[in-house]
């Protein structure tokens, strides 16, 4: 039987799911998106189940009205909301804002023997974070056949980020080849996809990718930036695993940057970044070697 967390998680998951929905329910002339009342039951989910607190909610109600306030036509107000959502959504994505619990999956796993110990939660604040910034920064395609076509045209690329991420990682002793799926796989995909993959790059590629784009693109000598200081963020907020790690980061922060660039789609550099971590779950020592 589903627990009142588990029940919260799987809404948050749906609402993410529903922003490529583009229903809305009416009230009266008040038109509200599918996915906003899915996650306010998520939300009452999780505060029941106690994987909220009020205060968290305080600080989702927050970053709620900061995104709505970025959506507004006069331009100092929409530049600074955006501003105050980011960080918002950034202190959400550490864990530093108060009242969350993660709920554990796995504690202490090991793949192998010669494996890290590995430990999976799912984190309400980090996945709300990478909810807003998807609904109200994200550009995203706009029908299935957008998307097959999105597929087809960065499925060399994704290839070519795996292959130098991965290959890159076995080669300097950060991981060997080891295949598995253990129990928790199908978690593990949906935590991955859903809470981790699409909150990291709507905010590195949404937030500031997007707005360096628009900054650079008048000044040539400007135009790598876009894509190299997201690419040296994204190493540098994974230097708690260690330089290496935070190097083959980089790399592969490096591939989501140019994949976006190239089509300017949020699901590109999230089908890129899912890839990465799913053939290195399954494929290869995870999360790395143990010396």
């Amino acid at each position: 039987m589903i627990s009142l967390a588990e029940a919260s998680f799987i809404l948050l998951g749906l609402a993410i799911a529903a922003v490529w929905w583009p229903v809305a329910c009416r009230f009266g002339t008040l038109a509200v998106p599918a996915w906003s009342l899915i996650f306010t039951g998520a939300c009452a989910s999780a505060l029941a189940a106690d994987i909220v607190s009020f205060p968290a909610l305080g600080g989702l109600g927050l970053l709620a009205l900061a995104c709505l306030a970025s959506q507004r036509q006069e331009r100092g107000v929409a530049f600074a909301a955006s501003w105050l959502a980011g960080i918002l959504a950034l202190l959400l994505a550490l864990h530093a804002w108060p009242g969350f619990r993660a709920l554990p999956i796995v504690e202490g796993w090991q793949a192998s023997p010669d494996a890290r110990p590995f430990t999976l939660r799912a984190g309400f604040d980090k996945a709300t974070a990478g909810l807003f910034l998807l609904a109200f920064f994200a550009r995203r395609v706009e029908s299935r056949r957008e998307l097959g076509q999105l597929i087809a045209r960065i499925l060399p690329l994704t290839a070519l980020i795996v292959l130098t991420t991965l290959g890159g990682a076995w080669l300097s002793g950060f991981v060997r080849p080891d295949f598995k799926w253990p129990d928790f796989g199908w978690q593990f995909i949906a935590i991955n996809l859903l809470f981790t993959c699409i909150a990291e790059e709507t905010f590195f590629r949404s937030l500031i990718q997007e707005k360096l784009h628009r900054l650079c693109t008048a000044r040539p000598w400007a135009r790598p930036l876009p894509i190299l200081l997201p690419a040296l963020l994204f190493g540098a907020v994974h230097l708690s695993g260690g330089l290496l790690y935070a190097s083959l980061a980089g790399l592969a922060g490096l591939g989501y940057a140019l994949i976006y660039a190239r089509t300017r789609r949020i699901e590109a550099a999230v089908i890129a970044h899912f890839s990465v971590n799913l053939v290195h779950f399954t494929g290869f020592t995870y999360p790395g070697l143990a010396h």
